[in-house]
């Protein structure tokens, strides 16, 4: 997986371009907040207006080559922890969807790694501005105490909700995947005022999922 990204400058521009794209067309399909995207789209412009000038070999200089390498440091970056982070870990990320984005497929893990065995538990504060903060733990039988966060082998959280009172899963047809323990979730301006119901599970690194939450968590969301 650490050799996918082309090398070559010239070819690194066509990759991240398709790459990008993609996952700017299928963002609301995937869950993806655009709390995620914006900061890599800015990136992208400044990469873009690098490359426009270092890649003419007549007209650049040495500062246009290393401010194009710096910026492409900072990019590659973050474009590598979008795909480990959040487009590997998505569950309605497709074999073709990777091929499309210049992806490699999914090996078999060395280790077959379980379904998740344990529930997500859910803390959920509105902020306001149609957003929440959503706070990811679980509970193992074996301790006493509620561990914050993900268990063992599980690499995101599924999170899916709907507008309504104690809404079946079913019903709740809102999809993000979480990735971090706290996660601020913008929701669609219709449902300010109202009621929420949300379900959870986690997922692992290839998506295989875990059991859902027994019943809707709910909160209203704040304008």
């Amino acid at each position: 997986m650490k050799n996918y990204i082309p090398i070559n400058d010239l070819e690194f521009d066509t990759w991240q371009d398709t790459l990008f794209a993609y996952v700017l067309a299928n963002a609301g399909t995937w869950g993806i907040s655009h709390t995620i995207t914006d900061p890599i789209g800015d990136e992208q412009i400044l990469w873009a207006a690098a490359w426009l000038i270092a890649k003419n070999k007549n007209t650049r200089n040495l500062t246009n080559v290393n401010t194009k390498d710096e910026i492409r440091t900072v990019y590659e970056k973050m474009l590598r922890d979008l795909v480990q982070d959040t487009i590997r870990t998505n569950v309605l990320v497709t074999s073709t969807d990777l091929l499309n984005m210049g992806l490699p497929l999914y090996k078999p893990d060395r280790k077959p790694v379980p379904n998740p065995v344990f529930k997500v538990i859910m803390k959920i504060t509105p902020i306001g501005n149609n957003k929440a903060k959503v706070s990811i733990s679980y509970q193992d039988p074996d301790k006493i105490k509620i561990s914050r966060g993900k268990p063992e082998g599980s690499k995101s959280v599924e999170f899916i909700y709907g507008e309504g009172d104690n809404l079946s899963r079913t019903s709740c047809t809102h999809t993000v995947i979480l990735t971090k323990i706290t996660t601020e979730v913008e929701f669609p301006g219709t449902m300010a005022g109202k009621n929420v119901s949300c379900y959870a599970r986690f997922l692992t690194g290839t998506a295989k999922p875990g059991l859902w939450n027994d019943t809707a968590v709910e909160f209203i969301l704040l304008k």
